[in-house]
């Protein structure tokens, strides 16, 4: 049957790594005799032949797999309890294969796997010195010496204070995924359009309760130096190394969790390539360095920072110490530089976008409101607009004279009886002809006043997303802007808000 072939290819697999790690236990211990080690081992190894030559496996054949859901495995006395114990041996060996395995290591990825140890221990050093007591956690989990073996497949820690609040995360080889997977990314709230993306090493740093916006930095780990030298004959990083930062910063975005693909922010705030580079401390300073890598630095972010194992020192009690002259003090400096800074804005005003792109502490809904009366002549059901129904709006002839950029409308609130009591996500915005809905009515009021965008058909399209109501309506439009309307920034209208509420 083929429960007795499994059985036999138990026994058989079950003799093969029993001798296996015997013998590697043997060797490592350097002994000759098992008895040496384990009066048991023999005894053992002497059972399992005895029933791998039994009689009644003389005419089993060779197993080769189940090909459906086996019940007797399951269920029959015997045969149940082989496939327990088979099953758990299993997963011992793997784990015992896959430990066995992190030990032979290529020296790149033994490298990576270092710097990625050594900022965590910078970050932690730096926080504790700074007077900043924390948790550490691994994915939610206290630190374990189990945590360096699963660092081949990835790995975060988290620094978080008595409050609650997580003062730095250190991620490595953590995984931001494209739009078409459909899978949620390592670093938690960004996306990438194109291609999936791992950098090495990623450094986020957030200062409040609710998170907001967290503050990323890369590094990117290489054991290479370039053939080259910079102008004043200091060793540089692998030219690839450096582009790739530059890609990173272009292709990863930050996108609020529950907001649409649409409104992307830059994510990366700077990138760095750490690589075994031998550089003086002073041409490293953050400020006047004249290290090549460290100008690049200060201009537009990118940069990178020699780190070699090399460069610490043993204090008496056998404490690791780095030396005062030690180029791994540039990178210290830097990093306590952003965990010093108190108003993430400096940070942001010192980080140096792409044109066109900005870095931001509000969340990516952030865009324009657009205040407005409602044109009754081209939107034919004003009240379903007031009162949060509708899905289209037209803009009246006179917005249109405003010189309002609309591109940059993100929200839209209607206007009545002076009145603001909600306001919509605009979802997309575009020019219509709106001649049939004109033609329809006559140029020219009951008081004899003329409609003055009769002749002149074009209106701005909103369409419209969800309606929000505010809390406390806010009276607008005293004057002549709620008719031709209005464009506000996110804090003008909140200042509305708060100072203008019936």
């Amino acid at each position: 049957t083929i429960e007795n072939r499994f059985l036999k290819h138990a026994i058989n697999e079950m003799l093969h790594r029993f001798t296996t790690v015997k013998e590697h236990i043997m060797t490592a211990m350097h002994l000759s005799d098992p008895l040496a080690m384990d009066a048991s081992l023999p005894e053992i190894e002497s059972s399992l032949l005895r029933l791998r030559n039994h009689s009644f496996f003389r005419g089993v054949g060779v197993f080769k797999g189940f090909t459906q859901d086996n019940i007797v495995m399951k269920q029959a006395i015997g045969y149940k309890t082989i496939l327990e114990k088979w099953i758990e041996l299993q997963q011992g060996y793997e784990l015992e294969e896959s430990m066995r395995k992190l030990e032979v290591k290529d020296i790149s990825e033994l490298y990576e796997i270092w710097c990625f140890i050594k900022v965590k221990n910078i970050v932690q050093d730096t926080l504790r010195e700074l007077g900043k007591e924390t948790t550490i956690d691994v994915g939610g989990k206290v630190i374990t010496k189990e945590f360096i073996p699963q660092l081949v497949y990835g790995g975060e820690v988290s620094f978080i204070d008595s409050g609650g609040v997580e003062l730095a995360t250190v991620s490595y080889n953590a995984q931001v995924e494209k739009e078409s997977t459909k899978k949620l990314s390592a670093i938690i709230g960004t996306d990438t359009m194109t291609t999936i993306q791992r950098p090495d090493i990623v450094l986020r740093l957030s200062k409040t309760q609710d998170g907001g916006m967290k503050y990323t930095y890369l590094f990117d780990a290489k054991y290479r130096i370039d053939d080259t030298k910079d102008r004043n004959g200091y060793d540089v990083p692998p030219e690839d190394a450096i582009n790739q930062m530059h890609r990173y910063r272009d292709a990863i975005y930050y996108t609020e969790e529950g907001s649409d693909r649409a409104s992307l922010k830059k994510e990366i705030i700077a990138g760095y390539v750490l690589f075994p580079g031998q550089i003086p401390i002073e041409a490293l300073d953050l400020e006047s360095g004249d290290y090549y890598y460290q100008e690049s630095n200060r201009k537009i972010g990118i940069g990178a920072f020699p780190l070699r194992p090399d460069q610490e020192g043993h204090k008496a009690d056998g404490s690791i110490e780095v030396r005062a002259d030690s180029s791994e003090n540039a990178l210290r400096r830097q990093i306590r530089k952003w965990l010093e800074e108190e108003g993430k804005e400096q940070l942001l005003e010192q980080s140096i976008p792409q044109k066109g792109l900005e870095y931001s502490d509000e969340p990516v809904t952030k865009g324009t409101y657009f205040l407005s009366t409602i044109d009754t002549h081209v939107n034919e059901d004003a009240s379903a607009i007031i009162e949060g129904r509708a899905t289209d709006f037209y803009s009246g002839y006179t917005a249109i004279l405003s010189g309002t950029d609309f591109q940059k409308i993100k929200y839209f609130a209607p206007v009545s009886g002076h009145k603001v009591c909600g306001y919509y996500k605009v979802l997309h915005i575009d020019a219509k002809d709106m001649a049939d809905t004109i033609g329809k009515i006559s140029g020219v009021s009951n008081t004899g006043k003329k409609y003055e965008g009769y002749d002149k058909t074009i209106r701005v399209h909103f369409k419209l997303g969800d309606y929000v109501s505010l809390a406390s309506p806010f009276i607008y439009g005293l004057n002549a802007n709620a008719a031709r309307g209005i464009a506000l920034t996110r804090k003008e209208f909140k200042e509305y808000i708060q100072e203008k509420s019936m």
